[in-house]
């Protein structure tokens, strides 16, 4: 649009060139036209042969029809250019050199070529405001839907790191979710380790207070044959029996050696998990301390089988 409006531009300035030349040689020819009707005796007292006069008139006529076709060519040009024009209502073959003089061409075709050379402005101005207003509202439209696409833009990169942010966000509660879950899954492993070992704990415990009853039966029992052996003293066999009695007081004494070694180790289990069982550490000092009465009645009973010894 702006190169069809600069040749506009330029081929109106040439028009108005040719224009003003073609006035000039409007003149020249009105005065020849003058000249012509003057009589015979006037024109020779001008100094001017009818030869020079026609001489000047062909020149006229030939400069008229140069100029006048140049102005239809450029005019021709400058529709073609601007409107897409083909046709013209004046051709370059369209001379006026057929007619009899150039004010019989210029009477005949100034009117009707000046009229359609305005109304030919007319149309490309408004052809050219039509054009500059589709421009404008194009342009306008160009720049409402680049607002709007900077607008998608924006918010799409708002949605891009509001989603980034709330991916950040499940991210660090799935990762604080697995630390947790791995903090239950210790605590579950330690509660499973220490119930197991409360629980042997507890048999040690069961096994200890069954031993302790056994050995407080045998002990009585060995008071009772101890009464026995001393009301059948002359009986034969009497120190077969001791004897016996004696090898079962030794097994005896195996056997609670190793249930205290038992015992030893499950104390130092519990005082491992001291904090978390409390029950368990108090259960095993009642056993110790009842370990410590069967050590006193064994040694009891150990002493008062050695004084019968030597009293035998």
């Amino acid at each position: 649009m702006e190169k069809i409006t600069t040749e506009l531009n330029v081929g109106t300035e040439e028009y108005s060139k040719l224009k003003t030349r073609y006035e000039q040689a409007k003149e020249e020819t009105e005065k020849l036209e003058k000249v012509e009707r003057e009589p015979e005796q006037d024109r020779s007292v001008g100094g001017c042969s009818e030869g020079v006069i026609n001489t000047r008139w062909r020149r006229l006529q030939r400069s008229n029809s140069l100029v006048f076709r140049r102005l239809t060519i450029n005019w021709i040009e400058l529709s073609n250019k601007s409107a897409g024009m083909r046709t013209c209502p004046f051709r370059a073959s369209k001379s006026i050199s057929h007619l009899s003089s150039p004010v019989e061409a210029y009477e005949i075709t100034r009117q009707n070529w000046i009229a359609d050379m305005i109304g030919k402005f007319r149309w490309l101005s408004e052809e050219l405001k039509a054009r500059l207003s589709t421009e404008r509202r194009l342009k306008e439209q160009a720049d409402w839907s680049q607002k709007r696409i900077r607008d998608v833009v924006l918010k799409a990169d708002e949605d891009k790191e509001y989603f980034i942010s709330e991916l950040d966000k499940q991210s660090m509660l799935l990762d604080e979710l697995s630390s947790t879950k791995e903090r239950i899954g210790i605590k579950r492993t330690n509660r499973i380790l220490t119930t197991s070992k409360l629980f042997r704990i507890a048999q040690l415990t069961t096994h200890l207070e069954t031993s302790t009853r056994a050995l407080h039966a045998t002990a009585e029992a060995l008071d009772d044959r101890q009464k026995v052996l001393e009301e059948f003293e002359g009986l034969r066999g009497e120190q077969r029996e001791r004897d016996k009695l004696h090898d079962k007081y030794v097994r005896y004494k195996e056997r609670v050696g190793s249930i205290r070694r038992e015992l030893q180790g499950a104390k130092s289990i519990a005082e491992d998990y001291r904090q978390e069982s409390l029950d368990a550490s108090n259960l095993s000092t009642r056993l110790l301390e009842s370990l410590d009465r069967i050590l006193v009645l064994k040694q009891t009973a150990e002493t008062s089988t050695v004084s019968r010894h030597t009293t035998d």
